[in-house]
């Protein structure tokens, strides 16, 4: 089931709110609907066919071609003649193309899985097959290099410790240090695993890995782009997308990659996206054009920040806009700090207020209610102890509750205490030793909810505004952006600047458009439990808390 829903600004012919609308909706059509449809329509492009009853267009698979008889209702896909292939949505017979004589680049060359320290090539055609493959010379080609070989090098950071397949590093870290895991993909030897590609035509989307025509491929020690299927055949309507898929751990980690083009001008029309999202919108990356000696190539080098969490990375190029130098296009490294499961050559420190991570490969802030501590060789989070606390992340040390005020392990806040002394000077004149008096805090706080109803406010207080909430720290008003025990209500006018303009019209009678007044804004003024005290003075009993920013 599908739900439309049309969305317009409301235009009339006057000036203000009010009048007659002129937005009219005339006619809804939804084509395709089953038994809803008057009338039968057009496929939609010279390339698209039906059968007599369809509910859909279709465009000719590969190595077909549309043909259109004598009607084009009557239009059919046809194969293309022994020896011809198409592209898929082509049309007439002259769509196919003769296929022309296999030569290397019709070859896809793969290593089998590295045993000890041994592997041999594996060959096999580039699919699509576009070229003669009956053809006596074509065998040949098939052929791999003659006997083994060793195991191509391992790409940085990963080793083959028992001479098989690449494993990530792993590097024995101090106290308070993590082990800096990077996946770094510059030897292009092997397609990495976590990295794929697809390949969007006018009418199909290949997606795969090494084998994608029109895609990326391996090629001394590089990844660069090829023109796709047929060499300089119908590429214009390609857009070639490379995806790296990674997990971060670190906070930020960190992508920097390396790209080389045989034009500066070309880099305009490359993209580079994050989760969807091109890089030059995301605030922290930056691209640097790096010198080169060579003046018919031009380098250019992206670094930018990746939060913890799962991210893919995708490299963009349309072929219609990089033209025939799309092959000299070419990823030459490509790196992603602070990725899960990477190998690590180096240790680093623990920022402040941080340990290590269970990992090992990442540090993680102590919460509130911790600090850092150096426990035996290490430092680790450890909690606050009874009378102290910590109301942030990454504390180095806890503070003293204030006087009158209390807290046990791993507390974020301190609490008043339940009951406290003090002493009644107002007596002191009449009676030569003040009487000790016994303030239940308690009972007191709940007089308080029961006068208060619950509710932080606003409480008029001399003429001002505020939210009170007297036990925990709390949230404004309709904002979740900070906490505090005291919040003052002001008014977003009393920081406006004052505007004295105005304006006459018809007889010279001044008149003003007053805006609507903003709403008001709330500012904290108490953000910790300084002390709390019992008041004691002549009839009067109380509790007097004070607090700080």
């Amino acid at each position: 089931m599908t739900v439309i829903l049309e969305v317009f600004r409301k235009f009339t012919d006057y000036s203000g709110y009010t009048g007659m609308d002129r937005a009219q909706l005339q006619l809804v059509q939804v084509v395709g609907t089953q038994y809803a449809d008057l009338e039968c329509f057009h496929c939609h492009g010279s390339g698209m066919h039906s059968i007599g009853g369809a509910d859909h267009c279709n465009a000719c698979q590969r190595n077909q071609y549309l043909s259109a008889g004598r009607s084009a209702s009557l239009a059919r896909c046809q194969p293309c003649p022994t020896g011809k292939w198409s592209v898929p949505g082509s049309v007439s017979a002259a769509s196919c193309v003769t296929a022309e004589k296999c030569t290397s680049e019709s070859v896809k060359v793969a290593l089998s899985p590295c045993q000890g320290g041994r592997q041999h090539q594996v060959r096999s055609w580039i699919l699509p097959v576009i070229c003669d493959v009956n053809d006596s010379s074509a065998a040949a080609l098939l052929q791999g290099a003659a006997g083994d070989q060793e195991c191509v090098p391992c790409e940085p950071n990963t080793w083959r410790p028992n001479n098989a397949e690449c494993v990530p590093k792993t590097v024995s870290c101090p106290a308070g240090h993590y082990a800096v895991t990077e996946l770094v993909l510059s030897r292009w030897a092997e397609w990495p695993k976590n990295l794929s590609q697809e390949v969007i035509g006018p009418h199909e989307e290949v997606a795969g890995t090494a084998d994608v025509p029109g895609g990326w491929a391996l090629n001394n020690g590089s990844l660069h782009m090829t023109l796709g299927v047929g060499g300089i055949h119908i590429t214009d309507k390609l857009e070639a997308r490379l995806h790296l898929d990674v997990q971060v751990t670190l906070s930020p980690g960190r992508v920097n990659f390396t790209m080389e083009l045989p034009r500066a001008e070309m880099w305009a029309d490359l993209r580079f996206l994050v989760d969807g999202v091109v890089s030059s919108n995301i605030p922290g990356f930056h691209v640097e054009r790096l010198p080169m000696r060579a003046e018919h190539v031009t380098r250019f080098q992206v670094t930018g920040p990746l939060w913890p969490g799962r991210h893919r990375l995708t490299w963009s190029c349309s072929h219609s806009l990089l033209g025939a130098d799309l092959r000299r296009v070419r990823l030459l490294r490509v790196a992603v700090q602070g990725a899960a499961n990477a190998g690590a050559s180096e240790c680093a420190p623990c920022p402040a207020g941080q340990e290590v991570a269970p990992n090992g490969a990442s540090c993680r802030s102590c919460p509130p209610g911790h600090f850092l501590a150096k426990v035996a060789s290490s430092t680790r989070c450890t909690a606050c102890r009874p009378g102290k606390f910590s109301d942030t992340w990454a504390a180095t040390d806890c503070r003293f509750c204030g006087a009158g005020t209390t807290a046990g392990s791993g507390a974020i806040t301190c609490d008043p205490q339940p009951i406290l002394l003090t002493r009644d000077f107002a007596a002191a004149a009449k009676v030569l030793t003040p009487g000790e008096v016994v303030i239940n805090v308690t009972s007191a706080i709940q007089r308080w909810r029961a006068a208060t109803e619950g509710v932080t406010g606003p409480l008029l207080v001399a003429g001002r505004k505020f939210y009170i909430s007297l036990m925990r720290p709390a949230p404004p008003p309709g904002d979740e952006s900070g906490m505090a025990y005291v919040w003052e209500q002001v008014s977003r006018q009393d920081c406006a600047p004052a505007d004295h303009g105005g304006s006459s019209v018809g007889g010279g009678a001044a008149s003003s458009l007053t805006a609507a007044a903003p709403p008001p804004a709330v500012v904290p003024l108490g953000v910790v439990l300084a002390n709390v005290e019992a008041v004691a003075l002549g009839s009067l009993r109380g509790v007097r808390f004070t607090w700080k920013k």
